[in-house]
């Protein structure tokens, strides 16, 4: 769909183990928002209400917003567009003020969500004002806005129990280590809520790598994280996942792929479906060399 391969996920439903669509990563200034020259087609209508929420710049702050940060996100299943995401992240005590947040809501043409104002509030009230993130948008095929997502290190899941087994993995253990850190999707209609959980895959120096070069060489442990991740959320863990998915996971993530989950649950807490995202490319791929 991009022109060029960043970043490609294949996404699974855990509870099923069905492929359900692909999900790719594009910086927003190499994608067809900014240049017609790059990928994917997207319809102009589509294209105005999503550059709405790239180019938002707040007047009454001076906060950075750097446009190369900005990522757009796309599913597709075959070659039907399925939806979009826009991540681009904003403090939201910059609009969480009454007045600028409808002011906010009307200029980015997303009025749907104005009612959810409390409920970030909410939600993110374990942490000092101005940690809170807005992340991103997400968006239908023709633009309709679907979803909001926010960000802050700790939430507030007093109303919603049946996230807190999953979100206290992401508790510092020792050093200010996590292992993972949470996103959370809020719905404008309130007939769901998303729980999106990222692991940390870190990076290692390769103390073996011997070269004239002054860069030292690094590298990615992906079969060890994946293992120890899954050990965390399994049987032997606590128990999130079923041994059956966990071994699924297993299936998948061999060689330099790993994993991420997103949590789908209902109004009444029930759990609706968990998403598997296989991370199989998470760089630059230049489809013009070889």
């Amino acid at each position: 769909m991009f022109s060029e391969k960043f970043a490609v996920q294949e996404k699974y439903s855990l509870l099923t183990q069905e492929h359900i669509s692909t999900c790719q990563r594009m910086p927003v200034r190499f994608t067809s928002l900014r240049d017609e020259r790059y990928g994917p087609p997207i319809d102009d209508a589509v294209k105005q209400k999503l550059n709405k929420w790239v180019e938002y710049l707040p007047q009454h702050v001076t906060d950075p917003m750097r446009d190369d940060t900005n990522d757009l996100f796309i599913e597709y299943k075959d070659d039907t567009l399925l939806s979009y995401f826009v991540c681009k992240n904003m403090r939201f005590s910059v609009v969480s003020d009454t007045n600028i947040w409808r002011g906010f809501l009307n200029k980015i043409d997303c009025s749907e969500v104005y009612g959810l104002r409390p409920q970030i509030r909410e939600l993110c009230s374990l942490q000092q004002e101005g940690t809170t993130q807005i992340n991103g948008i997400e968006y239908s095929a023709d633009g309709t806005l679907s979803g909001l997502r926010i960000y802050d290190s700790r939430f507030n899941l007093t109303n919603y129990p049946f996230m807190k087994p999953v979100e206290d993995l992401t508790i510092e253990y020792e050093h200010g280590n996590r292992l993972a850190n949470t996103s959370i999707t809020l719905y404008p209609d309130g007939d769901k809520i998303k729980l999106n959980l990222n692991f940390f895959y870190s990076q290692f120096m390769n103390t073996n790598y011997k070269s004239e070069k002054t860069v030292p060489r690094m590298y990615t442990m992906y079969p060890e994280q994946v293992d120890m991740y899954l050990d965390t959320l399994g049987v032997n863990g606590e128990n999130i996942l079923t041994q059956e998915q966990v071994d699924f996971i297993k299936l998948k993530c061999v060689g330099d792929t790993f994993f991420h989950l997103t949590f789908v649950y209902d109004a009444e807490g029930t759990c609706q479906d968990i998403f598997m995202y296989h991370n199989t490319i998470s760089e630059f791929k230049d489809l013009t060399v070889g």
